[in-house]
């Protein structure tokens, strides 16, 4: 869901893009790319990772 939702926000800042410096652009896009990469390392793989990098029981949310 936050990838899509990036990818929204990505899509709606191309009429600025093109109107700014070109390394304005770069930062901005790495800036939330970033972001977006911190969120999903704190929030969304945070136990899970860890428990299926090191071979043990992960309870996968939804799954019955």
């Amino acid at each position: 869901m936050e990838r899509l939702v990036l990818a929204f926000v990505l899509s709606a800042l191309i009429m600025t893009a093109v109107r700014v410096d070109a390394i304005y652009s770069i930062i901005g896009v790495n800036v939330l790319l970033w972001a977006m990469i911190a969120f999903q390392t704190i929030y969304v793989y945070d136990e899970r990772r860890y428990q299926l990098r090191h071979d043990m029981e992960v309870e996968i949310p939804g799954n019955r």
